[in-house]
């Protein structure tokens, strides 16, 4: 009874008008500016992040780069080597052709007056044999002909009938 007795008695606060709407504003505005802080403080971060991101993406990138560069530098130096050994083998090949043309030139040259000499050989009259050839046209050249109408003969391959010229 006692209680119930109280609650009779006590009468019940007035409210007022104004008051709650207002603390209800006042709570609405606060919590609109922590969430827009938040979202301002979001937003800086976020940015951060970013550009954080991106130092480090140049900077993969960068790492990158260098490697691939490393790689493709050394298939390149293989691949010249290769390309340089190649070369230096056609040149050697084509170097040596040039010098057995040049071997070949030189003992032409000392071949040449030879075979002049043979093609003289061949101008001579049939029945001389090779070695009479031979010897009229050395003569010839050494003497400048005196020894042609000398009586040279062939007194060696004669005696053997391999010579046909008898003098």
């Amino acid at each position: 009874e006692f209680i119930l007795r109280r609650l009779d008695i006590m009468p019940k606060k007035a409210k007022k008008g104004g008051g709650r709407m207002e603390f209800l504003q006042q709570r609405a505005q606060a919590e609109e500016e922590m969430a827009k802080k938040r979202e301002e403080t979001l937003a800086q971060f976020l940015k951060d992040k970013l550009e954080k991101e991106e130092k480090n993406t140049a900077g993969n990138l960068r790492k990158l780069n260098d490697g691939w560069r490393g790689i493709l530098r050394q298939t390149r130096d293989l691949e010249l080597r290769q390309e340089i050994s190649i070369f230096s083998q056609t040149f050697e090949r084509q170097l040596d052709g040039l010098d057995n043309v040049i071997k070949v030139s030189h003992c032409h040259r000392k071949i040449q007056p030879v075979l002049h000499t043979e093609a003289e050989l061949l101008t001579l009259p049939l029945p001389v044999c090779l070695f009479c050839r031979i010897l009229h046209v050395t003569s010839r050249k050494m003497s400048g002909g005196l020894l042609r109408g000398a009586g040279i003969t062939c007194s060696v391959w004669s005696d053997y009938g391999l010579c046909m010229r008898r003098g």
